[in-house]
């Protein structure tokens, strides 16, 4: 497991660095503990602006309420996301999370046909989050990359910030030996911010 993200982390490190050229905003990377239900920021490149999304490497999320905690799960086999889905503890991180199961469910079936997610002010009330999955050469997904804004921003590039996301995970998804066919595309979101 260590192994693994250490690897990621080098693939990973120029394909972030240029996402953060590309935003201007912290770009972060996320791997799924499915025994905790959690996930853990295992990279961070922080946005050179003054005013930033920040947190410590090693932080963890609960899956149902960020942006990549959605995205992992919506890439998960589906048994193992419907246990979730029933046993999660779907607490109010703000007054924006989504707790209803049937509406979590939803969202997930959204992400696996559109390849992204998307959350604005709901794990923390000034912050929108910008995801996409890393797939592994074997289609598994245990990794995924995120850029995390401040809300108006985040807000005022909702198209912009999705696009680059969702291009950055599927270079870094071909970079690790992924070959399956491009991942539903932006085109899709077009018009939709």
């Amino acid at each position: 497991r260590e192994e693994a993200a250490r690897s990621l982390a080098i693939v990973a490190t120029p394909f972030l660095r240029d996402a953060r050229a590309q935003s201007g905003e912290t770009v972060l990377l996320a791997v799924i503990d499915r025994h905790a239900g959690r996930l853990t920021y295992t990279q961070i490149i922080e946005s050179h602006k003054p005013v930033r999304y920040t947190v410590p490497v090693g932080t963890t999320r609960p899956l149902f309420a960020t942006s990549a905690g959605r995205v992992l799960l919506a890439f998960q086999d589906d048994g193992w996301r419907r246990e979730y889905l029933k046993s999660a503890d779907l607490r109010a991180l703000t007054d924006k999370t989504v707790t209803d199961r049937r509406q979590l469910q939803r969202i997930l079936d959204h992400i696996r046909t559109n390849g992204h997610a998307v959350t604005i002010g709901e794990v923390t009330p000034d912050v929108a989050g910008f995801a996409a999955p890393i797939f592994e050469p074997n289609g598994q997904v245990n990794a995924a990359f995120i850029i995390g804004a401040p809300i108006e921003r985040g807000r005022a590039a909702v198209e912009r910030l999705t696009r680059i996301v969702i291009d950055t995970a599927e270079q870094l998804s071909r970079a690790l030996g992924h070959r399956a066919q491009r991942i539903p595309s932006h085109q899709q979101t077009k018009g939709k911010a």
